[in-house]
C-alpha cells in the first residue's frame, strides 16, 4: 500500500500556522540517544511501542511521523501500523530527522 508523505516545507508551514497536529519521533533508540535535539513539538514514541501505546494517540489530529533519515523504513512502517489501527491521517516526513537538522529547521532540546 502506497503511503503519501509530508514534505519538510509542508510541515514547516503547518508549524508556523499553528496547525493542530501531532509530530511523532520514532527514531530507533541508538539514533534518538545520540542527539540532544528533536523537531519542535515532537513527542517520543519508540517504534517497538506503537502497537501497545497507540490507544493514547489522538484520533482527531493529523499525525506526522519521522525517523532518523529518509532511507530508513521505520517511519513508513509506523505509519502503516497506525493506519492499520484506524489512524487514516498518519503520514511519514520526507527526509527524516537528519535532513530536517541539516536544513536548519525548527528544533528544540529533548
Amino acid at each position: 500500500m502506497a503511503v503519501a508523505f509530508v514534505t519538510q516545507e509542508e510541515l514547516c508551514t503547518r508549524l508556523r500556522c499553528g496547525s493542530d497536529l501531532l509530530i511523532l519521533d520514532v527514531r530507533r533508540r541508538v539514533d534518538y540517544d545520540s542527539s540532544s535535539l528533536k523537531i519542535r513539538g515532537a513527542v517520543r514514541l519508540p517504534p517497538d511501542e506503537v502497537k501497545s501505546e497507540s490507544h493514547q494517540l489522538p484520533r482527531d489530529k493529523e499525525i506526522i511521523v519521522y525517523s532518523h533519515w529518509e532511507k530508513e523504513q521505520t517511519g513508513q512502517q509506523v505509519v502503516q501500523e497506525l493506519r492499520a489501527q484506524g489512524f487514516e491521517r498518519a503520514y511519514p516526513l520526507i527526509g527524516g530527522f537528519q535532513q530536517w537538522l541539516s536544513a536548519g529547521l525548527e528544533m528544540e532540546p529533548k
